[in-house]
């Protein structure tokens, strides 16, 4: 009789993706559309944290049209 541990699927890990950026929403963006096409074949999944180092806040626009898609 097979185990508990052989028989139950293991969770599938959670990878998260950080990026800072500083005034280059269109490499920024490029990033993202890149992400986005990323084949995990089922292996993981993963998050983006987007770290916006620009005191004008000039990834705000992307990120906030990106989250939307989410």
């Amino acid at each position: 009789m097979p185990s508990i541990k052989e028989t139950a699927n293991p969770p599938t890990p959670l990878i998260s993706i950080c990026v800072c950026t500083y005034r280059r929403p269109e490499q920024l963006e490029h990033l993202l559309k890149m992400l986005d096409q990323q084949a995990t074949k089922g292996l993981f999944r993963f998050s983006i944290v987007i770290v916006d180092n620009d005191a004008r806040q000039s990834a705000r626009s992307t990120v906030e049209l990106w989250a939307e898609r989410a």
